[in-house]
């Protein structure tokens, strides 16, 4: 991801406010690993846990290209950085935040993250 879309999500975050108009988020930055194993029975877009490892997980090879490799959560979901755009080939509906392309037909989306 490039430097200037991760400014603008974090500047989003930055501006999330409570009901008592207070800062939402921590703005300390917590990093999370995962591994991500090819097997193409699996369907798109999807990712499958190991039984046997923690924080392993299987997907199609198209879903792993497909997913970015930098993903910011807020809180205990990503309802607050939603940004869903239609793929520019197959119009289907997509959450921006967490694709780089298509992980259906390898697809543009629409438009960069919306601000």
């Amino acid at each position: 991801m490039k430097s200037d879309e991760l400014n603008a999500i974090y500047q989003k975050i930055k501006s999330l406010q409570n009901a008592a108009n207070l800062q939402l988020t921590s703005l300390q930055p917590q990093e999370g690993k995962v591994r991500l194993i090819a097997d193409e029975s699996i369907a798109p877009s999807k990712f499958k846990p190991s039984q046997l490892e923690p924080n392993v997980y299987y997907a199609q090879s198209l879903t792993i290209r497909a997913v970015k490799k930098d993903i910011f959560m807020v809180g205990e979901g990503f309802e607050d950085l939603e940004d869903y755009q239609p793929c520019q080939d197959c119009a289907r509906q997509l959450d921006a935040q967490f694709w780089k392309f298509c992980p259906y037909c390898e697809g543009n989306l629409s438009g960069p993250i919306s601000k």
